[in-house]
């Protein structure tokens, strides 16, 4: 994985950390998921599609 990458999931990572569970549930997550969403940013976790 290039460091670029890394660095990007990181980073997202720490700011979806950052958000209370309430916020988390408003975007549709929840904390146990932030690092599956990290990783894989385009893919929901519930297997649900989102518009594209």
């Amino acid at each position: 994985m290039p460091f670029r990458e890394r660095r990007e999931r990181r980073k997202l990572s720490a700011t979806l950390s950052d958000l209370s569970d309430g916020e988390l549930m408003d975007i549709g997550t929840t904390r146990g998921e932030i690092d599956y969403v990290a990783a894989y940013r385009g893919i929901d976790p519930r297997g649900i599609r989102s518009c594209e």
